[in-house]
């Protein structure tokens, strides 16, 4: 009966069109558990858990616009997506963050024009995180089911758990960002 029920409920999925399976996403730091994020396709579910913090978004994973809410359902902020840009706006509207997307670089700012924009760059199969004054930061490399995410001397800052070779990893260097707004970024920027 047991396996009946499951043989069921992943039928129902697939006519209904959603997926029982899920994306984690492990970041380690210094060796400890230090976010996760699970992505569930086909239903509303992005959860990004950080230390005892938990955010969700109220969207599924592939609409344009979501909403992210901690626990007790207070606002934490709203995300617009589109082909070339994610925009992270406060709960007036007001716009906290951007990322601007053109082949292969990822321009970062506080405002519309991108101006002391920091930049994620692709750079021969790895991505490289530079200031607004153009020095660089850190550098995004992949190994076989990790990406790592490391210092200019090469000192290892965060780690996550995928095969996947996407810039998300690179929005950890970005320190003027609370944490709570990169796990975001890289909820979005680790989508398809």
């Amino acid at each position: 009966m047991k396996r009946f029920l499951q043989l069921f409920a992943l039928f129902f999925g697939m006519v209904c069109g959603y997926s029982a399976h899920a994306d984690i996403f492990k970041i380690d730091r210094a060796s400890a558990r230090f976010a996760k994020i699970e992505i569930k396709n086909g239903v509303s579910g992005i959860k990004i858990t950080h230390g005892n913090q938990f955010i969700n978004a109220s969207a599924k994973p592939a609409e344009a616009d979501k909403t992210y809410r901690n626990i007790s359902g207070a606002f934490v902020v709203r995300v617009k997506k589109k082909a070339d840009s994610i925009k992270l706006y406060n709960q007036n509207g007001i716009l906290l963050w951007k990322i601007k997307i053109d082949r292969g670089t990822y321009k970062i700012s506080n405002n519309e024009e991108s101006k002391n924009a920091w930049q994620i760059k692709s750079q021969s199969g790895k991505f490289k995180v530079y200031d607004s004054s153009g020095k660089i930061r850190a550098e995004l490399r992949f190994y076989d089911k990790k990406s790592k995410l490391k210092d200019t001397l090469g000192k290892a800052l965060y780690e996550v758990d995928t095969a996947l070779k996407k810039p998300a990893a690179a929005v950890l260097a970005l320190e003027q960002l609370p944490m709570q707004l990169r796990l975001v970024l890289f909820a979005e920027l680790i989508l398809p």
